[in-house]
């Protein structure tokens, strides 16, 4: 259960971000858990900065931020769609990957299995 928000935060916000809160008390009792149950990511993307940016960029944001949602962190050592853009993170990268890597899919299988 991910939900996904579109908000406009201005231009001084990042262009995307990914929160946790509490799971909703009908998703505990489709597990047959009682409230509260866990917790549940929340992605926001942020509409001003989304609505400049191209269909490819928005795809890769999407991967991102779907990563933070399962678990992973920032990785800047090596190409990562969990690259975060910044020129300290692995040169920068950020438009060059658009898609899960080995090293994404090891840090989904450290963190799953």
């Amino acid at each position: 259960d991910i939900l996904v928000d579109f908000q406009n935060r201005g231009p001084n916000v990042s262009t995307g971000e990914t929160f946790r809160s509490l799971a909703r008390s009908d998703f505990c009792s489709i597990w047959g858990q009682t409230y509260p149950c866990g917790m549940r990511p929340t992605i926001v993307m942020n509409t001003y900065k989304w609505d400049l940016m191209t269909s490819a960029s928005k795809q890769r944001l999407i991967k991102h931020e779907t990563g933070h949602a399962v678990g992973m962190m920032d990785y800047c050592s090596a190409d990562s769609i969990m690259n975060n853009g910044t020129s300290t993170c692995n040169g920068g990268k950020w438009t060059a990957i658009t898609g899960y890597l080995s090293t994404d899919r090891s840090a989904v299988n450290s963190i799953y299995r």
